[in-house]
């Protein structure tokens, strides 16, 4: 698949790094309509800033210059992915926050370009908020394929920042714990965190944190002990798989396997 699509994105020779023209050549892709699976691909290849040969600064004017840039979900996304702290990113962030209070009522947003600006550009406190609200709403709403853009800027954010992996592990350790607030797909409703609710925060910081290598086998063994012996029946999702079962299944694989 990712040899067809570098084929079809105007010639990047699969198999290698690529220089600045391929990067350029396929940046105008994510602004048209492509297979789903294909375009994926492609911003796969995009934002992995170890396929390109040129200095990872270069991409951010090449990004910004495309004609598309504002109105590109794909554009807006990988721009934020690839620079969480620029100026741009951060104002999209604040944008995202105003939207979910309501004051911003204007106009609908994707959920791709939405989920990289929340996962990219939260602060480190409040990323596992994000995770919790996020993960919560794709469950009810029943949309798994959305699922991806959530776990895929996660799991990139998570192995390149330390402060990340160190405020999902106090979440995993705490799952009762007062989080730092966003609006972000926060419940309309705010209701104190049950033993279900905790439960199910538990078992999606191990996943998560296992998927990126940090979760260590003490802890692996403690959250297989705790969730199964008195949560075995509480139903949550596996963001990673998407399969929606009770704990005592899902924990089987909670191992300290790393991918």
């Amino acid at each position: 698949m990712r040899d067809r699509v570098r084929s079809r994105a105007r010639g990047v020779p699969p198999g290698r790094r690529c220089g600045l023209s391929h990067f350029d050549a396929c940046l105008p892709a994510l602004s048209v309509p492509w297979p789903e699976d294909e375009i994926d691909a492609l911003y796969e290849i995009l934002v992995d800033t170890d396929a390109w040969e040129f200095p990872h600064e270069t991409a951010r004017t090449l990004i910004r210059d495309q004609p598309k840039f504002e109105d590109s979900d794909m554009l807006r996304a990988l721009f934020a992915e690839r620079f969480p702290d620029d100026p741009v990113t951060r104002t999209w962030y604040a944008e995202l926050e105003r939207w979910f209070l309501g004051d911003d009522p204007g106009h609908t947003r994707h959920w791709r370009d939405s989920l990289a600006v929340a996962v990219a550009a939260s602060p480190p406190a409040v990323l596992p908020t994000i995770i919790e609200h996020a993960h919560e709403q794709l469950r009810r709403r029943g949309i798994p394929d959305l699922f991806a853009h959530l776990t895929a800027p996660l799991v990139r954010r998570l192995r390149n920042d330390p402060d990340a992996v160190t405020h999902v592990s106090a979440a995993l350790r705490d799952p009762y714990a007062p989080r730092d607030e966003t609006p972000i797909w926060r419940p309309r409703t705010a209701a104190p965190v049950t033993a279900d609710d905790a439960a199910r925060r538990s078992y999606l910081h191990a996943r998560i944190l296992q998927r990126v290598g940090a979760l260590d086998s003490d802890t692996a063994a403690s959250m297989r002990s705790t969730l199964l012996i008195p949560h075995g029946d509480v139903v949550t999702q596996d963001p990673f798989t998407t399969v929606e079962a009770n704990l005592r299944t899902l924990c089987r694989t909670l191992t300290i396997r790393q991918r």
